[in-house]
């Protein structure tokens, strides 16, 4: 970066180039046939397949029940759905206006259609009431009043696919006092229980931990985010998928002439979970609703690598030596600060990185 160009928390940013080098030296578009699909529809329809490929596996996790999860962080089962890691994601889909952003959510749509028709953007109070909602019970089936009336959640759906063209209201709501759209959304993507209890019932809603499918596609105009990404030391950038959407390769030839064509009928195969049959992998045998007292769903875990377990306790291992020295709540030195603070972006790319593994399996 020059040094008009404000520093951020996120590190050098990568450039076009970079972007090219990474595909020349990996052969990614090559590595799969749904990717030399993907890139041959990006290619056609004049936009980045990087942001197609972020859409379509947007889409593809919105059939992956929420019940599937990732190992908690030392790499382990737990022993219960609360003790995972969502695969929840946001995408953010930049481009300038008429950037190719509408163009990439109908192709997605075409190469992998979301579970159910999308919902246009909303608070996170409003998502977590398109989910679930909760009430009190107090009449049995036969209308008799009950002695001990209880509550439950009752389902709406367990995943909800977000469309939003413009991140303008998600935006607006971030920069709201008193808005808890932030933490909701942060909950929301690592799976923990979010929603508002109110004195008014009908704001009530409450969405259980790991119950809850989302996968929030946002248009995003590069100079349009910055309530999201004034909340980096909260992590809600650091939760979304930042991909582009306009693509210039095409004044590049050499880059073009570099990845095949799909094979005949290539097609995205719905993920095996073990022994379970799509019907019920897709979340038809998830409950409608649950009492307070009601047990959570069986997970099904997703593991990581060993490279995965080694990167992730390395950073965390730094973490510790780096504060061995300090109290939490300690004044560090600037060069302290800088480094705690490079690290817990570290980790918050490792887990997006893990998540994307999970996703890009799920593909084929």
């Amino acid at each position: 970066m020059s040094e008009a160009t404000p520093s951020t928390p996120f590190g050098d940013p990568i450039d076009r180039q970079g972007i090219y080098e990474i595909e020349a030296s990996t052969d990614f578009w090559n590595r799969k046939p749904q990717l030399q699909l993907i890139y041959a529809a990006a290619m056609d329809e004049r936009i980045s397949p990087w942001g197609l490929l972020a859409a379509v596996m947007a889409h593809r996790l919105s059939h992956v029940p929420p019940t599937v999860v990732l190992v908690k962080a030392n790499g382990k089962e737990g022993p219960s759905l609360a003790s995972g890691t969502s695969l929840n994601t946001f995408v953010g889909l930049v481009a300038p206006p008429g950037g190719g952003k509408s163009v990439t959510f109908r192709l997605a749509s075409e190469l992998m259609p979301p579970k159910d028709i999308p919902l246009a953007d909303g608070t996170g109070q409003g998502i977590v009431k398109a989910m679930a909602e909760r009430k009190k019970i107090t009449k049995d089936d036969e209308g008799k009043t009950l002695d001990n009336p209880y509550m439950v959640t009752r389902f709406h759906r367990h995943s909800l696919t977000l469309h939003a063209p413009e991140v303008t209201t998600l935006n607006a709501e971030f920069a709201r006092e008193g808005s808890k759209t932030g933490g909701m959304m942060r909950s929301l993507w690592v799976g923990e229980t979010v929603g508002m209890t109110n004195a008014d019932s009908e704001r009530n809603a409450v969405l259980p931990a790991n119950m809850a499918r989302l996968c929030g596609i946002w248009g995003v105009q590069p100079r349009n985010a910055t309530a999201i990404m004034a909340q980096a030391d909260d992590g809600t950038p650091q939760r979304f998928l930042w991909v582009p959407v306009r693509d210039r390769r095409r004044n590049h030839p050499e880059f073009l002439t570099n990845v095949s064509a799909p094979p005949p009928n290539t097609t995205f195969p719905f993920p095996v979970f073990g022994t379970t049959p799509p019907g019920i992998a897709m979340g038809s045998s998830l409950p409608l609703e649950l009492r307070d007292d009601d047990p959570l769903p069986d997970p099904t875990w997703v593991h990581w690598s060993t490279d995965m377990e080694a990167t992730v306790a390395a950073n965390a291992n730094a973490f510790d030596e780096l504060m061995d020295a300090y109290e939490d709540y300690d004044e560090l030195p600037p060069e302290v600060e800088a480094e705690t603070n490079r690290l817990t972006m570290a980790a918050h790319l490792l887990l997006m990185r893990i998540k994307l593994a999970a996703s890009l399996g799920f593909l084929w």
